[in-house]
């Protein structure tokens, strides 16, 4: 035996007719009183050996002109307790006939399921479509009707009605969690992981619009590339899970100091960038970069460990240091570098001459990787000599690179930010005697 759900749903139905007899037929077909009789649904439940059902119920409500349902129906609306079904009469004169009250009624609640009543119509069916169009809301009821053509339009309909608004229920939470699901993923595409900043990809979008700006109220954009000194000896030193919460740190303490207008964003690793606008003094670059390295030297303490870093920043202004975006992010990049250069710690602002001397050792380190096929290398030595006793004690040997066209190439051009590294004692002195001079006493001359 199948089993039908044990419920039941009560329908809200109005009928629309300036006949209140019509009123009070509909009442006695589709309001059962006692429990006399059984309906459609009572009757095919015991036909097909189902579990006895109760039946639906129907609140029956009456307007006697097409105006007075139209705000009944926008009544039922707004109050969250919308009709099911209309019953409306074609004719009623005088004010809307049943079509007028039927385009109408729809313009306030679409869902309306809606049962035309007419014995005679100034409309055929075509003028009906033609004003109504084809809809499967609508059907025609022929007068005089019989009872039971009226429950069976009232069951299917208001069923329709009801599966209608599941289906559109669960429509809407599936466009709901589509449109959350797209959310999660564009903010996974735009931020970066860890830090939840912007990424790369929007921070361009971001340097782009600023720059529009700026360039529609004639006003500069200052961006700043900031690298994190001593970072990577904390990651080699205490582990990567303590330097990922060492930069979660460093961001909240920067986000803490940015204005809603600037964008922080995460470039990788220890590198990160701010888009800063505006023209007042307090947004003048130099002092936006103070306040970063003041920010990143006071002492960080992450699970127990009290961690000392600093920044070196790098700052190109629009529009005199590029025009667009990549350009802007270049040469402040460039000028980092050249701040790791000077000792670190410290804020350069980007020039021409930086620009220029980034490009030659860019070509000078991609023509390196060729040098060594092209025998570009000599060896030399150097003589190192005793001061007291002008003696010959020693030669340091050096490895020279003579470039096609710019001949001999001092090392500094090829690697600026690396420190000369002191060599291991066993290691300091390049001849055949032991026991040697102290260096300080020692002489030599450079071979250039």
């Amino acid at each position: 035996m199948n089993t039908l759900p044990n419920s039941s749903p009560s329908y809200r139905i109005l009928v629309v007719d300036d006949n209140h007899a019509i009123h009070d037929d509909m009442k006695k077909i589709l309001i059962r009183d006692g429990g006399g009789g059984t309906d459609l649904i009572d009757d095919e439940a015991f036909l097909f050996q189902q579990v006895q059902v109760k039946s639906a119920a129907f609140q029956i409500d009456s307007a006697f002109q097409g105006q007075e349902g139209l705000e009944m129906v926008r009544a039922a609306v707004e109050q969250g307790a919308p009709y099911a079904l209309a019953f409306v009469d074609i004719r009623m004169p005088p004010g809307w006939d049943g079509v007028e009250t039927v385009v109408n009624l729809w313009k306030v609640d679409p869902d309306l399921q809606v049962v035309i009543c007419t014995a005679y119509s100034d409309y055929s069916w075509n003028d009906i479509v033609t004003n109504l169009g084809h809809s499967d809301s609508l059907v025609i009821l022929k007068k005089p009707f019989d009872n039971i053509e009226v429950i069976q339009l009232a069951h299917a309909l208001t069923r329709k009605w009801t599966v209608s608004r599941e289906a559109q229920t669960k429509r809407k939470d599936l466009e709901r969690m589509v449109r959350e699901a797209t959310a999660v993923l564009s903010h996974q595409a735009n931020h970066d992981a860890l830090t939840d900043l912007p990424n790369r990809r929007l921070f361009a979008d971001r340097m782009e619009q600023a720059i529009a700006l700026a360039r529609r109220q004639a006003s500069e954009v200052t961006l700043l590339y900031i690298d994190l000194d001593g970072f990577k000896g904390v990651n080699d030193t205490l582990g990567h899970a303590l330097g990922d919460a060492l930069l979660g740190e460093v961001v909240k303490r920067m986000k803490g100091y940015l204005r809603r207008c600037d964008t922080l964003a995460r470039m990788g690793g220890d590198e990160f960038t701010l888009i800063a606008t505006g023209n007042s003094e307090e947004d003048a670059p130099h002092k936006i970069a103070e306040r970063i390295r003041e920010l990143l030297q006071k002492p960080f303490h992450v699970d127990g460990n009290e961690l000392y870093i600093t920044a070196s920043v790098g700052i190109s202004v629009y529009p005199q240091d590029g025009r667009d975006g990549a350009e802007l992010l270049r040469n402040a990049d460039a000028a980092m570098y050249e701040a790791k250069r000077q000792g670190k710690n410290r804020a350069v602002f980007y020039s021409p001459e930086i620009g220029k001397a980034a490009n030659l050792r860019m070509n000078l380190e991609n023509h390196l990787r060729s040098a060594l096929e092209d025998r570009e290398f000599s060896l030399h030595y150097q003589p190192q000599f005793e001061l007291e006793s002008q003696r010959l004690v020693r030669f340091e040997a050096l490895l020279r690179w003579k470039h096609p066209i710019l001949g001999f190439v001092p090392p500094q051009h090829i690697h600026p930010h690396r420190r000369r590294m002191r060599p291991h004692r066993s290691h300091r002195h390049l001849g055949t005697r032991r026991g040697l001079p102290d260096r300080r006493k020692v002489a030599g001359s450079r071979l250039r």
